[in-house]
This record gives structure tokens, C-alpha cells and sequence, in this order.
């Protein structure tokens, strides 16, 4: 009977006797660490390099710029070595496996693009080929396969540009699942309760992103979309019928009260929902005509 093949725990380095202006892999390994004494403050560390680290299994943290990004399996983060970033295994884990590739700094450029795509962490889960080619780059490191300066700058490009590839698909994904956000928006306006959880819980990102990049994108923040959202329909449902109270169109666009309803009205609009009922409005019913969806 076969028994389960046991992994292999090494670091492996490279050593170049004349050093070319091209990105090299430095070196790499695979990790298994068990204790919360593993803390690598990279601020003010004397080596310079740039490193991805993936994750096999257990899980451990990221701090990148003051942001904390948990890594689990399928995980991968890409940094520079100084910066101000720093990884460790928090009390919360038993064990973070993971392999790690070093690149020289002559790789930066590649990987301030990395970042710019996709942030300084994201999964690579839907990747398995990228993940594959991990596992392989290792074990040709292992058994010394790696042996010219021509085979390792290869390798280095080969990991460095599929990732840059996956970060920018990562990005375009990050920005349709905006437009996702919005329209989730548009049909849950009316929820008093509707807050950035329930909307990045939707549409599968961190309701940090989407306060970050909403704004960017929309030209408001979230929480604003929402208000002039509910006062459109407002303005739609004063407008439509002299039947409905002012109350009733607050809690039917989302408000919690009359009164909250009337100061966010007179904010966004300059006038009272009353006066904007009274203003040309000669008719019991007002039926509203839509432009025509292509």
C-alpha cells in the first residue's frame, strides 16, 4: 500500500558570479512553522529582495502599509524587502505552511505593478496551473536543475509575469463585481438596515475595498449612492400619487424616520418633500414615463 508522499522542508539559495541587470530568483524554499515566535518585521531589514509567499495550509497574517491581510490557503502576497510590511504566525494558528520564492530587486518594477493590479495580497485558488508551477520551480531547485544563469532569470520572468497576468484578471474581476455593488444597491435601497457588510458580503469583496474604490469609481461614496438613491425614488413616489403620506415614502425608500427622511430631502434637494409635491403638480396621479432600456 502506498503511503502519502512527506513533504520536503528546505531553502535553497543562488549565488551568481557576475550579477546581470535581469531578475533572478535569489533563492526559495518551503516552510512549516508551529510558533508565534515566527514575526518578520521587514521595515528595517538589511536585505533587499522582492518575495512572494503562497500558502499551503494553515494560516497566518500579513500587515502590509498598516492594513492586516489574513493569508489562507490559496493566498499569495508579494512584497518588498525593506518596506513597511511585516508577516507572522498569530497566536490563533497552529501552523502555517507555505512556500516562498526571493527575487532581486531588478524584479520591482514587476511587482509594483503586481500591487498597483491587485494589492499586495489576493488568491491564486482558481489558479492551479500558477499553484502547479510553484511546486515544480521547488522541486527542480531541490534536485539541482537549476543551473544556469539563463534557467533561472527564465523561471524568474515565467512566475513573475503569470502573476502579473492573474493580478490584472483579478483587478477587472474587482471592478465588474463594483458595478455588481451598485446594482445591489439599486434593488436593496429601500432595506432601512442596508449597510457596506450586507453589500460586500453580495458581491464577494471586503467592505474595505469598496469604500475605497466606490468612490473612485462612482464619484461617491457608497453611503451617499444610497441617500440620493432613496431620494430619487422619493421624488418618483411624491410625485406619483397625493395618496401617500410623508412618512409612508420615507419607510417605503428606506428611512428610518419622517424626520431623518425630510432633513436628507432638504439636503440633497434645496426644498422640503411638501413643497416638492406642490410644485407643478396639478394632477391626483402623475404617471412617470421611462426612458425606453436598449
Amino acid at each position: 500500500m502506498k503511503t502519502k508522499k512527506e513533504a520536503i522542508y528546505q531553502s535553497i539559495g543562488y549565488h551568481f558570479e557576475d550579477q546581470l541587470p535581469f531578475p533572478v530568483l535569489k533563492g526559495l524554499g518551503r516552510q512549516h512553522v508551529t510558533s508565534p515566535s515566527y514575526y518578520w518585521n521587514n521595515e528595517k531589514r538589511g536585505d533587499s529582495q522582492c518575495v512572494i509567499q503562497y500558502t499551503i495550509s494553515g494560516f497566518g497574517i500579513l500587515e502590509y502599509q498598516g492594513k492586516v491581510y489574513e493569508q489562507h490557503p490559496g493566498s499569495v502576497f508579494s512584497i518588498v524587502i525593506p518596506d513597511k510590511n511585516l508577516y507572522y504566525l498569530p497566536e490563533s494558528s497552529d501552523h502555517w505552511d507555505f512556500i516562498y520564492l526571493e527575487f532581486s530587486m531588478e524584479a520591482l518594477p514587476i511587482f509594483s505593478q503586481i500591487v498597483q493590479f491587485s494589492g499586495p495580497s489576493f488568491s491564486i485558488s482558481h489558479h492551479p496551473d500558477f499553484v502547479r508551477n510553484l511546486f515544480h520551480i521547488y522541486q527542480n531547485a531541490l534536485s539541482n536543475s537549476i543551473t544556469t544563469f539563463a534557467d533561472n532569470s527564465k523561471l524568474c520572468y515565467q512566475v513573475l509575469m503569470d502573476l502579473l497576468v492573474i493580478a490584472e484578471q483579478n483587478r477587472t474581476k474587482k471592478e465588474d463585481r463594483l458595478d455588481d455593488a451598485k446594482q445591489y444597491i439599486d434593488t436593496h435601497y429601500h432595506i432601512s438596515t442596508l449597510n457596506l457588510d450586507d453589500i460586500a458580503d453580495s458581491v464577494g469583496l471586503s467592505k474595505y475595498h469598496i469604500a475605497r474604490s466606490f468612490h473612485k469609481k462612482f464619484g461617491m461614496t457608497v453611503f451617499k449612492y444610497i441617500n440620493h438613491r432613496r431620494i430619487e425614488q422619493a421624488c418618483r413616489l411624491l410625485k406619483q400619487s397625493n395618496q401617500l403620506t410623508s412618512k409612508q415614502i420615507a419607510e417605503m425608500v428606506g428611512f428610518s424616520s419622517d424626520n431623518y427622511f425630510g432633513k436628507n430631502f432638504k439636503k440633497i434637494k434645496g426644498i422640503t418633500p411638501n413643497t416638492y409635491r406642490k410644485q407643478g403638480n396639478q394632477y391626483d396621479l402623475v404617471r412617470i414615463i421611462y426612458k425606453d432600456k436598449n
